[in-house]
């Protein structure tokens, strides 16, 4: 099991360690993590420096990138993404063989469907998003025949693995594969609204801990 959207102390609305990410993974039976904070890999490269010399753990780095249009989160990027026009982004995507999916659609997002056909996968099931809108990106992904995936959209530890992506295989290879040519199942439920004001406290506590 892959929960696929995870942030960590890198993104400005998130406290969680990389290391008690993988604690918490491991816990609740989630062998593949992707750390994925916002416009930078950092979070992600530490999270597969935690993860070295782990057995059956798939670490993988990634970022959310807000694009223009949207967010677009792209995973196996091992630097950062110094662009966010969508055209742009797309190609350094390719360049470098990452993985693009397209962030809870139904959030923030415009031109939803052209973003979905140009994406690799679309994220059917993100934990931070509502019913409603998790059951708006399932029926899209199903429509465009795109491999469809699942992540908590985690900010603290609690969160971790409430949301996740099943498939086969035991290797990095074997997820991008899955990701991109489809077979992959999602498993999970949408976690309390109460989880954004989390996010919010994590955002003033900081600006105030940088004012310091």
């Amino acid at each position: 099991m892959a929960d696929l959207h995870v942030h960590s102390h890198h993104s400005e609305d998130s406290l969680l360690d990389p290391r008690a990410a993988i604690k918490a993974a491991v816990t609740r039976g989630v062998n593949c993590l992707a750390i994925t904070d916002h416009n930078t890999v950092r979070g992600g490269l530490e999270l597969v420096e935690e993860a070295r010399g782990l057995r059956d753990f798939i670490a993988i780095p990634g970022v959310e990138v807000q694009t223009d249009v949207g967010d677009v989160i792209l995973l196996f990027v091992s630097e950062e993404v110094g662009v966010r026009r969508l055209d742009e982004l797309l190609d350094y995507a390719k360049s470098i063989d990452a993985v693009t999916v397209l962030a809870h659609p139904y959030r923030k997002h415009v031109m939803v469907e052209e973003l979905a056909r140009r994406v690799r996968a679309v994220e059917v099931l993100n934990a931070r998003s509502s019913r409603s809108a998790n059951s708006k990106a399932k029926e899209l992904a199903s429509r465009l025949g795109k491999a469809m995936c699942a992540g908590s959209d985690a900010h603290a530890t609690f969160e971790v693995g409430r949301a996740v992506t099943i498939m086969n295989g035991s290797s990095e290879e074997d997820v991008r594969k899955a990701l991109t040519k489809g077979g992959t199942r999602v498993f999970g439920s949408e976690s309390s609204p109460l989880v954004h004001l989390l996010s919010f406290a994590c955002k003033i506590v900081k600006r105030v801990a940088g004012r310091k």
